[in-house]
């Protein structure tokens, strides 16, 4: 069992990890967790804890910033995928919501955060296709005459519009109406 960071303050979160093939599914589904995992601590299986470092370094860095386990599990190849869709969704118009468009672009972040992190051990064919992503992203957005298009709760200091381009621009087709949500928020000011 992998311990990952729990959303609940002094609670412990675990996955049910495969550590011959990590690339599997955990083996349960997340209905019967608690009970599966209080069965498993009692038979003694071995649990890598929080301060535990994983023998994936990619897996690792997920796991301790807390990310799901479908990116711990999927690292690059997740994270990718998670992009294309995003990619695919804007291009075919299907955001409406800004709020499920701001939780997908966030993945655009994870991924260039395990670049990073990663360095020259990045796949070169990772880095290819998110270039290849973003420029296809690139044609069907906008700037954003706000700046960055987050609320209220994460200005334009949070964010540099150089690194974080994809933050400071709007899909051309609902750009205006999110442009005013952004607005209203920012003049509503913290809750």
């Amino acid at each position: 069992m992998l311990e990952i960071k729990s959303w609940a303050e002094g609670e412990k979160s675990f996955i049910i990890f495969n550590s011959q093939n990590p690339i599997e599914s955990p083996a349960i589904n997340w209905r019967y967790g608690l009970a599966v995992q209080s069965k498993m601590i009692e038979a003694g299986v071995r649990i890598i804890s929080l301060n535990e470092k994983l023998e994936d370094p990619l897996r690792e860095y997920c796991r301790q910033a807390g990310w799901s386990e479908e990116t711990i599990r999927g690292t690059f190849d997740y994270l990718i995928e998670r992009w294309e869709v995003f990619v695919k969704k804007v291009i075919s118009g299907t955001y409406r919501g800004r709020d499920d468009y701001l939780y997908d672009l966030g993945f655009k972040e994870y991924l260039e955060q395990l670049i990073e992190f990663a360095g020259d051990a990045a796949l070169s064919g990772i880095k290819e296709r998110t270039y290849q992503l973003d420029v296809e992203l690139k044609s069907m957005l906008q700037p954003s005459s706000v700046g960055s298009i987050w609320g209220a709760e994460f200005t334009n200091k949070t964010y540099s519009r150089e690194k974080h381009w994809y933050y400071f621009m709007l899909p051309t087709y609902t750009a205006e109406a999110w442009e005013k949500e952004v607005r209203a928020i920012r003049e509503e000011g913290p809750a």
